[in-house]
């Protein structure tokens, strides 16, 4: 399983990694462990802007999976 990086270029936002809130702010980075469920969003005028790192040597080696319709938030 992958892991996943995110670093905050700009704005301020919250991640939900597998159930717990964080918040997110420009130079902050969240780490998400693979397999874990997690969901960013921006909040404020300001959009979230995030660099997303992959841990893959190609795009084709990134899997995404998506909850259930009754796991989503």
């Amino acid at each position: 399983m992958m892991t996943a990086p995110y670093y905050v270029l700009s704005g301020r936002g919250v991640i939900h990694i597998d159930g717990a809130e964080y918040p997110l702010s420009p130079g902050t980075a969240a780490f998400i462990p693979g397999g874990a469920l997690y969901a960013a969003r921006g909040v404020g005028a300001e959009p979230l802007r995030v660099l997303y790192v992959f841990a893959a040597d190609a795009f084709d080696q990134v899997h995404y999976e998506f909850p259930a319709p009754s796991e989503a938030r």
